[in-house]
């Protein structure tokens, strides 16, 4: 499914959730506005996510979460002012790459990776989050490739 030049705003669980099954299910945003709810984008059961030129920002949560196998590309994106972290990758087979984005202002960490998630973050611009620019947990530390960000 692909979503151009919205502007998206919910107060439930997530503005926009997608769960890919047993065959995976794919979602693009480009040149989006997402904002509200606890979580501004959720990805689970190997759902795929592209993401350019789009705001996810004042979300209760996380602007973005990938768990249970669910993946993120995150190409030229401003995630900020959400109470907990830009985005979190959580679980086994969960993904993000995120390249040429602004992730700051959050209330955790601009990215945190933990319980075997994995992902590559560079190029990307991560000051002023409260819990730092990017945490990874034990379990992930292999897994996470973190390089040429600001910090």
């Amino acid at each position: 499914m692909l979503l151009r030049g919205l502007m998206l705003k919910g107060s439930g669980p997530a503005v926009v959730a997608t769960a890919g099954g047993a065959h995976g299910g794919s979602l693009t945003l480009e040149d989006c506005y997402v904002s509200g709810s606890r979580c501004g984008l959720v990805l689970r059961e190997r759902a795929v996510g592209t993401l350019r030129r789009s705001v996810l920002c004042k979300c209760g949560e996380d602007g973005i979460q990938a768990s249970g196998g669910g993946a993120a590309l995150i190409e030229s994106c401003s995630i900020f002012d959400n109470a907990r972290h830009g985005v979190v990758v959580s679980g086994r087979g969960s993904s993000v790459r995120i390249s040429r984005s602004m992730l700051s202002n959050n209330g955790g960490a601009g990215v945190a990776v933990d319980q075997e998630g994995g992902g590559r973050v560079e190029d990307n611009d991560l000051r002023n989050n409260a819990l730092g620019p990017c945490v990874v947990g034990e379990a992930s530390k292999t897994r996470v490739a973190v390089g040429s960000n600001l910090t």
